[in-house]
């Protein structure tokens, strides 16, 4: 340290102001290098509340603050299980703080955090904590369902034959199907065969899932229907629990809502229309429940486990008791090759309230984040359905809801022949096929994006166990 003569820093001062005085303010600049920096604002921080111990399939919740965040968000419970942090429960963010409700089951130590998250990412996150989860006395044995009226729907197709059809998007018209169903007309010079299945969606609401005010108003799709009837096509209907936002931002859309009775009067209503048209279609009712990007997902949006069988009852039974006879009840999980996701034999809600079980599936290659194998027909399906077709729903018919490949990391038209090779041989009980012709969020799924890929599902679809539609209804 160099040592400075007594004085040195009042005589140093007093120059300086004589020489401001002199020169003006203005002609006394201190160096940019010497400049302090203006503080930027902090970065989010998290706090979370959680107990320290907890009985194993109790219900408990988890309280907290984030601090130095504006901006709209919820936040995530997150374990961590096999080196990554996964999703447990989720509530929205309001004025600063969460109250999250959760369950932990088996008999282990879990690191447990809070995530914030906002436009789809985390931002800030929790320290880790520890809870001691400790087994229990089995709860006493749950009464029976009440048995579900079992009534006529629409039967799968002659044995040894499957309906087939498609998602068909805006590539062709502007306007994707059946709401223009000239699209359907270019497929069909496509794949040089009549469908006989079109498949169309909707959730409940188009307002934020996260608004008090939003509620469902979406009506029964009578003209949507209507088009695809008049083509030919059994009609297949996506019908999905919620509203606009992300998965875990949709408070006014839980699992919990539906079980409790708040969207009766829409569910009736619904219904009522359904049973009044008069003509079966298939309802596909909150699909890839097993993943975790839906906000009827157990684990997200604040949703239990255990509510999504009990909502999906719920739903079914007004149906049953209006006499919607007409709609079939499609439960239709993702593909699980992994292990990665839920467990769907957890999901499913029982034979009488399932008609057709379903998968959805798609070879994503070398456009996946992170880059995956090109994956096979069987790779991706083959799991699922054997344990589907063996063991969680033997005697219900299957349709394959949402099936595509990309032409990005292998042959597209090679992996469509595969997929028509192995169908009638090792997936038997695959009674409908829908293919994904759907340009979306950066994927080429649709046939033709390529003439191989093209003349390759005309091909297959050729054979004469693939139904076509029947233009007088």
């Amino acid at each position: 340290m160099v040592r400075r003569p007594p004085g040195y820093r009042d005589g140093v001062l007093g120059r300086l102001a004589v020489l401001t005085g002199l020169l003006g303010v203005a002609a006394f600049a201190i160096p940019a290098s010497a400049a302090v920096a203006l503080p930027s604002d902090p970065p989010p921080r998290v706090s979370v509340a959680i107990p320290a111990e907890v009985g194993s399939g109790e219900s408990v919740v988890a309280t907290g603050r984030v601090i130095s965040f504006e901006r709209r968000g919820s936040v995530q419970l997150q374990t961590r299980r096999y080196g990554r942090w996964r999703p447990l429960a989720a509530a929205a963010l309001r004025h600063g703080r969460f109250r999250i409700r959760f369950a932990l089951a088996g008999a282990a130590a879990v690191s447990i955090r809070a995530a914030l998250r906002a436009e789809g990412r985390t931002v800030a996150s929790s320290r880790a904590k520890l809870v001691l989860v400790r087994p229990v006395a089995p709860p006493p044995a749950p009464l029976p369902a009440p048995a579900a009226v079992t009534f006529p729907s629409p039967a799968p197709p002659p044995a040894g034959t499957i309906y087939w059809g498609a998602w068909i998007g805006p590539q062709f018209t502007g306007t994707a199907a059946p709401d223009d169903m000239s699209a359907v007309a270019e497929f069909e010079k496509l794949s040089r065969k009549r469908l006989s299945l079109l498949e169309t969606f909707s959730s409940w609401a188009f307002c934020s899932g996260d608004s008090p005010s939003c509620q469902p108003s979406v009506p029964f799709p009578r003209p949507q229907l209507e088009a695809m009837r008049g083509y030919g096509a059994l009609p297949v209907y996506s019908w999905a629990s919620g509203a606009s936002g992300g998965a875990d931002e949709q408070s006014q859309f839980q699992l919990a809502d539906i079980i409790a009775g708040n969207f009766d009067s829409y569910l009736r209503g619904w219904a009522e229309e359904a049973k009044a048209w008069g003509h079966p279609f298939l309802l596909r009712f909150d699909w890839e429940m097993n993943g975790d990007w839906f906000p009827w997902s157990e684990g997200l949006n604040g949703n239990q486990p255990g509510e999504f069988v009990a909502a999906w009852r719920h739903v079914h039974d007004i149906f049953s008791e209006v006499g919607a006879t007409d709609a079939a009840w499609v439960w239709c999980p993702y593909v699980n090759p992994n292990g990665n996701l839920q467990s769907a034999a957890a999901l499913y809600p029982g034979d009488a309230y399932v008609d057709w079980t379903c998968l959805d599936g798609y070879n994503r290659g070398t456009t996946a984040s992170p880059t995956a194998p090109y994956r096979s027909f069987d790779y991706l399906f083959g799991p699922d359905y054997r344990a589907i077709t063996e063991s969680i729903a033997p005697s219900k018919p299957m349709l394959l809801g949402e099936v595509a490949t990309s032409e990005h990391g292998g042959s597209k038209a090679g992996w469509i022949s595969d997929m028509f090779a192995r169908l009638p041989t090792a997936y038997a009980q695959v009674r409908g096929l829908m293919w994904f012709d759907y340009y979306d969020q950066g994927n080429d799924w649709p046939i033709e994006t390529s003439t191989s890929a093209t003349e390759a599902f005309a091909a297959g679809i050729g054979d004469p166990r693939y139904l076509s539609s029947d233009p007088g209804g």
